[in-house]
């Protein structure tokens, strides 16, 4: 029972993640920007991106084939460093924002550093 109340506990707060880092993303004028030039569903895109988060929450292997096989579906497009750094630093202001747990802000931080790498062009 504890497992599937810390599972509810979880996808609360990635849900809460998530509103706040699209809030907070759509300011980069950037990414405001692309969003709007590739017309994004942003519910759609938050949806998965709970989900996506959840689930490597829940994994507790490291970053692997499948992980970044779906980071390279659903962005085929490259980013440039740059832009990389700014959806990384939103996103821990906004795990900090949010208070989120230490222990699960630093295991997906370091997930998605990884998985950035992936779609970063140099």
């Amino acid at each position: 029972m504890a497992n599937r109340e810390s599972l509810n506990l979880n996808a609360e707060k990635i849900k809460e993640l998530v509103e706040v880092f699209y809030q907070n993303l759509l300011q980069e004028q950037y990414f405001k920007d692309t969003f709007k030039a590739r017309g994004v569903d942003l519910n759609l895109l938050k949806s998965r991106q709970q989900s996506f988060i959840l689930a490597l929450i829940m994994d507790d292997t490291e970053v692997n084939a499948n992980h970044q096989q779906q980071v390279q579906t659903r962005h085929s497009f490259n980013t440039s460093p740059e832009n990389a750094h700014i959806w990384i630093r939103v996103m821990e202001e906004s795990m900090e924002e949010i208070s989120l747990d230490e222990t699960i802000r630093t295991k997906l931080l370091t997930k998605m550093r990884m998985l950035m790498k992936t779609i970063v062009r140099d």
